[in-house]
């Protein structure tokens, strides 16, 4: 009831009631001194849930001890020194984004979702807040069309407003019946569930998990969308007002498909390294090692003198390097033998 009245959706209330009831039952939590960390310990060595899942067990458990101390029920959270599992590398589901050849494919076979993944994607607006998004909620008669989501609406319970792309406005403007009012729904009774979108999916040839073990759903869109805004060379701050996230972790490593982005042009615009010698010539006469010679730069290199060994070095070089003999010469008069054992 606490959760209700503080703006907590239904979904969420229903998932932590769900994990408390699982814990109580399965670890004998008859009453208040019944609960403890070894308790909670021994029963998720026990379990075959993905590490995530189990995570998901602590933290329900943990926020609900944390509201009993609050209201004075217990004197501490004995869940406190529980630490969360570690997920890295072990993964059920892990999401990827569309590339563009896929999302091209997913549009043309959409029919009338089609709008609705074109929003998704251009937007980044999750699947539950799509479904309760309203026309009032769209700006589109002006010169910078935008979509505020409400924080009734939004996950993190923020209210944003997001620019909206030129093309994606032209299209609801196109989409929008003749007689709507505000707050009527935008997409009422065409945002997919998981089966329709399934169907599409197959009907694009587009593999709903591939070799790596890698999944597509509703929820790629809004990987696509920061993957694409990193490969378009966006700010990692405004990809994190787009993405509304708090975090930029979730903005560069979650919601950051690696495996679009062009690793290999970025390799190519560094130089390529030079050659021992030619290092030695390029750094005597001052060139950077890092940038290409000019031709200024080979045409001085091409003033050489012999030295007493026959080898063709600059002169600048040259002089460096009896510097360097000359005081090589004097650290080997400071050499002392190293003592052996024994002596």
């Amino acid at each position: 009831g606490d959760l209700r009245i503080k703006g907590r959706n239904g979904r969420y209330i229903n998932g932590v009631a769900y994990c408390l009831g699982q814990l109580i039952d399965q670890c004998g939590w008859n009453f208040p001194q019944d609960i403890t960390a070894d308790s909670f310990v021994k029963w998720r060595s026990s379990q075959v849930k993905a590490p995530k899942t189990l995570n998901e067990y602590l933290v329900s458990a943990k926020n609900f001890f944390n509201w009993l101390t609050a209201q004075g029920r217990i004197k501490a959270n004995p869940l406190a020194s529980v630490c969360k599992v570690e997920t890295r590398g072990r993964e059920v589901r892990i999401r990827r984004a569309y590339n563009d050849a896929e999302m091209a494919a997913l549009l043309s076979v959409a029919g009338a979702q089609r709008i609705v993944y074109q929003t998704a994607y251009l937007t980044g607006i999750r699947h539950g807040e799509m479904k309760e998004l309203c026309w009032g909620d769209f700006n589109l008669s002006v010169e910078k069309p935008t979509v505020t989501v409400r924080a009734s609406v939004s996950k993190n319970h923020r209210q944003a407003c997001l620019p909206l792309h030129p093309e994606l406005a032209a299209a609801l403007v196109q989409f929008r019946p003749s007689k709507v009012s505000a707050g009527d729904l935008l997409f009422k009774g065409l945002v997919p569930r998981s089966k329709l979108l399934n169907s599409h999916l197959k009907a694009a040839n587009i593999a709903k998990k591939d070799s790596q073990g890698r999944v597509v759903d509703f929820h790629s869109l809004r990987h696509t969308l920061c993957t694409n805004l990193q490969r378009a060379g966006v700010p990692q701050r405004e990809i994190m007002e787009l993405m509304r996230h708090n975090d930029p972790r979730l903005t560069a490593t979650t919601y950051t498909d690696t495996s679009l982005l062009s690793l290999r042009s970025a390799v190519q615009k560094i130089g390529f390294p030079a050659s021992q010698i030619a290092s030695q010539k390029l750094g005597a006469e001052g060139q950077s090692l890092s940038l290409p010679v000019n031709d200024s730069t080979k045409a001085n290199s091409s003033k050489t003198i012999e030295n007493k060994g026959g080898m063709s070095l600059s002169g600048v070089a040259w002089r460096v390097l009896s510097k360097i003999e000359r005081w090589c010469a004097l650290q080997g008069l400071n050499l002392r033998p190293l003592p052996c054992e024994g002596s």
